[in-house]
């Protein structure tokens, strides 16, 4: 049997510091210098490896997974503007944009978080159509105005924090 190159003082800094700069298992792996098969032994062996990994990858996570909210409902995004003035002084501004909502973005969160609800298997209704099935939903939200599109989506947000 060959001997580990687990190093339990390096291992678990390394693979931590590697999750933060978004690299995925296999380039870990790689980074580390052992087989991604060995890498997944040493995360079901290894409780501080599996940890430090799970806090590198936490931060990156959350930032993609607000991002993919934010597409899903919409949302405003604030910018600096910097442009010449008449008189050659720079001027700065502050600029509001408003990112409209991704039906598909929006659909995919609903089948992910609420699959009771919004699964391909089941059915859906709009108030203006009859039953149909969810794999139609595409072309019911692209018929929905961008205000029922949001007022459905609070709906069924709301009911999934009730």
């Amino acid at each position: 049997m060959a001997k580990s190159k687990y190093n339990s003082k390096t291992f678990p800094k390394l693979a931590e510091e590697y999750a933060k700069q978004g690299f995925g298992d296999k380039a870990i792996a790689k980074k580390l210098g052992i087989a991604e098969s060995t890498f997944y032994e040493y995360v079901k062996k290894y409780p501080k490896f599996s940890e430090a990994l799970k806090r590198g990858k936490a931060p990156s996570d959350e930032k993609v997974e607000n991002a993919y909210y934010n597409l899903a409902v919409g949302h405003y995004v604030q910018e600096e503007k910097r442009f010449l003035g008449s008189n050659g002084d720079v001027k700065e501004t502050v600029i509001t944009k408003k990112w409209v909502q991704s039906e598909r973005a929006s659909f995919n969160w609903l089948c992910n978080r609420m699959s009771d609800k919004w699964s391909n298997s089941q059915h859906i209704t709009s108030e203006n159509k009859t039953d149909l099935d969810i794999s139609q939903a595409d072309a019911i939200m692209a018929n929905m105005t961008l205000e029922e599109r949001q007022t459905m989506i609070k709906k069924v947000l709301k009911k999934n924090q009730e």
